[in-house]
């Protein structure tokens, strides 16, 4: 009798509208996944250009930083540029990032919040004045979850 009991509850009971049920039916606690808004802009720099993601996220959700952030950590924000033939001059910067502990995780991580930029130099040695494609890879959180890992791409005129 007791195994009946132990088998309804943990797969009768959620799925017959039970306090479990959120967690077989509905993973995500959002009604729609939220978006980031990201504002690409190049400027010319003697050797090419600098190209600048100004990214807004919303209320409640942050992203990870560019850095690497050790064998355990989530993986980094990056910028990806698609264009050929241009070459990146240095690392890629961003605003300062915020230190945050992760409690699931147990790790101190680098994240950004709110409003932030990215940025990356490039050399035009060919002198392209095709447009610049590329996208912006992260993951978006928030206290309870990570969101699968996104693009948000974009393109632009080289100056």
């Amino acid at each position: 009798m007791q195994f009946f009991f132990l088998l309804f509850f943990f797969l009768g009971y959620p799925l017959s509208g039970g306090a479990g049920q959120g967690a077989f039916l509905n993973p995500t606690p959002y009604n729609s996944a939220p978006e980031i808004v990201a504002l690409a802009q190049a400027t010319p720099t003697p050797q090419g250009f600098k190209l600048t993601l100004t990214v807004r996220l919303e209320p409640k959700f942050h992203l990870y930083s560019v850095k690497p952030q050790g064998k355990f950590g989530p993986k980094p924000t990056a910028l990806v540029v698609q264009t050929s033939g241009l070459e990146p001059v240095g690392a890629l910067g961003e605003s300062p990032p915020l230190l945050k502990v992760d409690s699931a995780l147990g790790l101190s991580l680098w994240v950004h919040e709110k409003e932030f930029w990215v940025a990356q130099e490039f050399k035009n040695p060919g002198k392209l004045k095709g447009p610049i494609r590329g996208y912006l890879f992260y993951q978006l959180c928030d206290n309870l979850v990570c969101l699968n890992p996104a693009q948000s791409s974009f393109e632009l005129k080289i100056p």
